[in-house]
């Protein structure tokens, strides 16, 4: 048996009109399983993803761009590998994160201002 959740939440914008923008993503995947054959309370995994991306964006003249941008994944298994030849006590618990920032200034040479 399966439990699936996946929302998903998209949000975007002028902060500024012509200027400055935003712009943010995060989903998440929640999966819970159950196992035949194995005793109660020992039968589940659960699995939770997530991630989140949020960008800036910052038009400092016509042909100076400032981009600024975060993002973050997360990962928590419970229980990984269970089945009926592997009871709870063969599997491990996993949790991961990653963060990532990147941040981007780009100038056009051809020398327009506003």
């Amino acid at each position: 048996m399966w439990t699936i959740w996946s929302p998903r939440i998209k949000i975007s914008g002028p902060l500024r009109k012509d200027r400055i923008w935003f712009h943010t993503a995060w989903d998440a995947y929640y999966t819970v399983s159950t196992v035949s054959g194995l005793p109660s309370g020992q039968n589940r995994t659960r699995t939770f993803d997530g991630s989140n991306l949020t960008r800036f964006q910052w038009n400092i003249t016509q042909s100076h761009i400032l981009t600024v941008s975060f993002l973050n994944n997360i990962e928590d298994d419970t229980r990984t590998g269970l089945s009926f030849l592997n009871p709870v006590e063969t599997t491990i618990n996993r949790r991961q994160a990653l963060f990532l920032g990147t941040v981007k200034d780009q100038m056009d040479g051809a020398g327009r201002s506003d």
